[in-house]
């Protein structure tokens, strides 16, 4: 594994506390990430996946999507590359499991090719995708969704989720870096509903006309379930109309130690905007939440809103009292590192 990104994966491991900071930026990252990217060495003849699949080591063009169907299952291992061709991709009605190590990247990138598109599946919601120490670089969003090409998410927008999209599924990403993706909507990443967990990730250099980095639409829809972001650092990425970060829309997901910073947008908020929820919930309330702790906002810069903006939420506490909030810039309004439009009955 590259040096450089084995430190930038350890560092984030021990970003701990509101004091830390993270000193690795997002244009030295993705120098090194192209700089571990090499030329395929032999064509991967592979395109619909019924039962399991395992894609051995070695660096493999692609010049046709991978489709794993419900009762599939694809399995990557350590060591390989894949570089996919024009508007070609990875869509996964069934798992994948993608098992790089400290030692052995797996990265997934192309030229001009979309994403790794999940749906639904058919059979069994309870399946589980996985994704680990992985590189995905470069992705430019799905335009249409493989089940329902007239689905509301696929007609408002050319492209949603640069690198990953997901729709209701259960999803895995353990030190994944997300970089260089571009899409109408999440241009690194867009999720709606099912349950996501990220740890030790980076998102960083993405660009969204709607939402830079990630945008998660009602995880965890049902209440039984939580979704959770623990140590993902939210870095460099740039949106014309909202959030240059991250935003978050409904749902119920922990926040955990995000370091959001760097980012920036055209017009609204430059790092991390929350809608249609409540914020720091009291233990008992048996209701939609966003839980956002021990986390880093900073250096980050919107037109209207600098930092953090919450809308239509209700605040249980003092979202200053665990987070570190700070060096934010809305560049035509006063509305620097925090701004909350109160609950709308």
């Amino acid at each position: 594994m590259n040096n450089l990104l084995m430190n930038v994966f350890h560092k984030i491991e021990t970003l701990t506390e509101t004091k830390s900071i993270f000193q690795y930026s997002a244009e030295v990252i993705v120098s090194e990430i192209v700089s571990v990217i090499a030329e395929p060495i032999k064509k991967l003849n592979l395109s619909i996946i019924r039962n399991s699949v395992v894609i051995e080591r070695g660096k493999y063009f692609v010049n046709n999507d991978l489709i794993v169907l419900d009762e599939g299952k694809l399995i990557i291992e350590a060591g390989v590359q894949l570089f996919f061709g024009k508007s070609c991709g990875i869509v996964v009605l069934g798992s994948l499991e993608v098992k790089g190590n400290a030692e052995d990247l797996v990265v997934i990138t192309g030229d001009k090719w979309k994403n790794i598109t999940f749906v639904e599946n058919s059979i069994d919601i309870r399946i589980k995708s996985f994704l680990k120490y992985v590189v995905i670089h470069g992705g430019n969003g799905s335009s249409k969704n493989p089940r329902d090409e007239k689905s509301y998410f696929f007609e408002k927008e050319k492209s949603r989720g640069g690198n990953i999209f997901s729709k209701g599924r259960n999803l895995l990403l353990d030190h994944v870096i997300i970089s260089n993706g571009k899409a109408e909507s999440g241009g690194g990443m867009f999720v709606y509903k099912g349950i996501l967990e990220m740890r030790n990730c980076i998102v960083c250099n993405n660009e969204g006309v709607r939402t830079g980095g990630i945008e998660i639409y009602n995880p965890s829809f049902n209440k039984n379930t939580v979704s959770n972001l623990s140590n993902v650092v939210i870095d460099g990425n740039k949106s014309i109309d909202s959030a240059g970060g991250i935003s978050i829309n409904k749902g119920t997901i922990i926040l955990d130690k995000l370091f959001v910073q760097n980012n920036y947008s055209e017009e609204f908020c430059g790092g991390m905007i929350i809608r249609n929820t409540s914020i720091n919930p009291l233990e008992s309330v048996n209701v939609e939440f966003t839980l956002l702790k021990d986390s880093v906002i900073m250096n980050n810069s919107g037109s209207t809103n600098g930092g953090l903006y919450c809308s239509n939420c209700f605040l249980i506490e003092n979202i200053f009292s665990n987070n570190k909030i700070s060096n934010n810039i809305a560049r035509d309004s006063n509305s620097h590192d925090f701004e909350h439009q109160k609950f709308i009955n």
